[in-house]
């Protein structure tokens, strides 16, 4: 499936390309989730504390299901003639993501049983999440101005700036689109999946420490790859929120408030270039 797929990739956008392409992509996506399956029942029979697949398998997994599904979502509009662009298109590509990390942990982690959305932190609200929002966004202030030094200090070594994560808008609504994607639903996924699920599950494997780490390297390569300059700042500020206090496990909810006020003030119009 992977080769199918690369080859079709690399025979640009021609009608056998595309067969190729989309064609591999199911097939690898539907080996991933067969062998995350038979990691399970291995784990299981041996009577593992996490008995579920790898992260990284899952996170291959979560990948090849994004590729996938914005295909088979973009592609209709496009034939039926509806032109998604800028701000919409980010925030259509959002919900794809956070669908696909929803999907997948449901099939291949709550449903066989290893793990629970509670244990990956995912609880109704109450008094105690009011306390941890704005716990965590306080924290996200110096995080915003230390990573924003750092990019400075790196802007004026490259003399190279960064480019914005979001489309430009030059509207209200764009804005508020950009705003719903970058500091609403994008946190909402990858706390859930990096934090919630990554974390927990090597924890059960490998301790605290090395779950931490394990957790933060993998969140912020994610962030890195074809990024440049405030990404891969942003990717490795990020990563140290993802570890918790103490090496204990806790709700999701304070680093992902962190995260929501950290692209709040990120989701704007990048400046102008004179």
């Amino acid at each position: 499936g992977g080769s199918a797929a690369l080859v079709g990739l690399l025979s640009g956008r021609t009608l056998p390309g595309v067969v190729l392409f989309v064609g591999g992509l199911a097939v690898l996506l539907v080996a991933l989730l067969l062998l995350g399956g038979s990691q399970a029942v291995e784990r299981r029979h041996a009577g593992l504390a996490y008995a579920g697949p790898s992260p990284i398998l899952t996170f291959a997994t979560v990948v090849v299901g994004w590729y996938l599904a914005a295909i088979v979502v973009v592609t209709p509009l496009q034939l039926l003639g509806m032109e998604v662009g800028g701000p919409a298109l980010a925030l259509l590509g959002v919900a794809i993501q956070g669908v696909v990390v929803l999907a997948i942990l449901r099939l291949t982690v709550v449903g066989p049983g290893a793990l629970t959305w509670r244990e990956m932190g995912v609880r109704r609200p109450d008094l105690a999440a009011l306390r941890e929002l704005g716990w965590g966004a306080m924290l996200a202030g110096p995080v915003v101005v230390v990573t924003g030094v750092v990019v400075l200090a790196l802007v004026s070594v490259i003399g190279q700036q960064p480019t914005s994560p979001l489309p430009p808008t030059g509207s209200s609504s764009g804005l508020l689109l950009n705003l719903l994607a970058a500091a609403v639903i994008a946190p909402a996924y990858e706390e859930l999946f990096f934090r919630g699920f990554t974390l927990t599950a090597w924890r059960h494997m490998t301790g605290a420490r090395r779950a931490i780490l394990r957790s933060a390297v993998l969140f912020a390569l994610m962030h890195a790859i074809d990024q440049t300059g405030q990404h891969r700042i942003d990717a490795l500020g990020d990563s140290n929120c993802l570890a918790p206090r103490r090496g204990q496990r806790e709700p999701v909810r304070p680093p992902l408030d962190q995260r929501r006020t950290q692209r709040f003030f990120h989701c704007g119009d990048p400046p102008a270039r004179g």
